[in-house]
């Protein structure tokens, strides 16, 4: 998979978000994020789709019905979720730190995850997620809400990125900023 296949896909789903007048079944179904999350899970084949960060559990709700596969949502604290929100069975909720639980997962690597990464907007909390989302990964897109929430977050967007990785930005997506990350460990098909 190359990245301009990968870009062209990505924008399309970010584009369809933004332009489209269909609402799921769901709670915040109209704002576009969620509808990018969902399109992303609907259009590539994810080996595996992870969100930290699951709070109330609309972003997670999006993802497994965009899947139709399992979903894991990974958070310390999983009462605020809302349990209409999670209409689906493929969803796994863990309750757990997410530098924690993607440490544990060194022993099986991922090979095209997609995570989408919500958890408490602090930016050494988002640099250790990246670093190990970047380890357990052969190839990843990662989406991250809020970039623009804080300064700290906003350094760690412009800054943190790995060699074989591309960065791609959609304000329109989220008030407070929304990143993606596409990640591919084979240096031949790396993001250039």
């Amino acid at each position: 998979m190359n990245i301009a296949d990968v870009e062209k896909v990505i924008n399309n789903c970010a584009e369809a978000a933004l332009n489209t007048d269909q609402i799921l079944d769901l709670p915040f179904a109209h704002e576009p994020y969620y509808k990018f999350l969902y399109s992303l899970a609907k259009t590539f084949n994810f080996s595996d789709i992870i969100e930290l960060g699951v709070y109330k559990g609309t972003g997670i709700a999006h993802l497994a019905k965009g899947s139709g596969y399992y979903v894991t949502g990974v958070d310390i604290d999983l009462n605020n979720v809302e349990t209409q929100v999670l209409v689906d069975s493929n969803i796994d909720l863990i309750k757990k730190d997410s530098i924690a639980f993607l440490k544990a997962m060194l022993d099986n690597e991922v090979s095209f995850g997609l995570f989408h990464v919500d958890t408490n907007h602090e930016a050494d909390q988002l640099k250790q997620e990246l670093d190990q989302i970047f380890r357990v990964s052969q190839m990843a897109i990662i989406c991250i809400d809020d970039i623009n929430i804080n300064a700290g977050m906003r350094r760690v967007w412009s800054t943190a990125l790995h060699k074989n990785a591309k960065k791609f930005e959609y304000p329109k997506l989220h008030a407070t900023g929304y990143g993606v990350i596409f990640f591919n460990k084979e240096r031949n098909n790396a993001p250039k």
